[in-house]
């Protein structure tokens, strides 16, 4: 008797739930920092390391109205710390990279990456007690600086 590997039957049900909008949890800081940086008229982009699941999923999520461009590494066949997404990145933005601020949670490929590419980072850290130079607690700070 063969019983299959739990990684042949759960991994099939554990990507599919996460292409679920309620699989996830928005943070209190993104729809009214979202709101009010298109409010502003700031064109906002998504670089991404995901897969095909992801701009349906914002769909779902009511997310993608917010966003002119969306950078996802599985379409662009490069994935963050490559130049090449975020360059794909400022082409669709239609803006120079040196105008662009690029807010992410991975020093390695969020500000090494966007830094590389030429543009201006911020690491987002929610476990941080308070703002320090090049990091955020809460995307409401991004108000701020524009």
């Amino acid at each position: 008797m063969s019983v299959e590997p739990p990684s042949r039957t759960f991994f099939p049900e554990l990507h599919d739930r996460f292409r679920e909008p309620d699989a996830w949890q928005i943070f209190d800081d993104v729809l009214p920092t979202l709101h009010e940086l298109a409010a502003l008229g700031i064109n906002l982009g998504i670089i991404s390391n995901w897969d095909d699941r992801l701009v349906p999923m914002l769909k779902s999520l009511g997310l993608n109205k917010y966003f002119e461009a969306m950078i996802v590494s599985c379409d662009v066949g490069f994935s963050k710390l490559s130049p090449v997404i975020f360059e794909q990145a400022a082409k669709k933005l239609g803006v120079p990279p040196g105008s662009i601020l690029h807010v992410g949670d991975s020093l390695d490929a969020d500000v090494a990456g966007a830094k590389a590419a030429g543009f201006a980072s911020v690491l987002i850290d929610r476990t941080l007690r308070e703002d320090v130079p090049g990091r955020i607690k809460s995307l409401r700070r991004l108000e701020g600086m524009f």
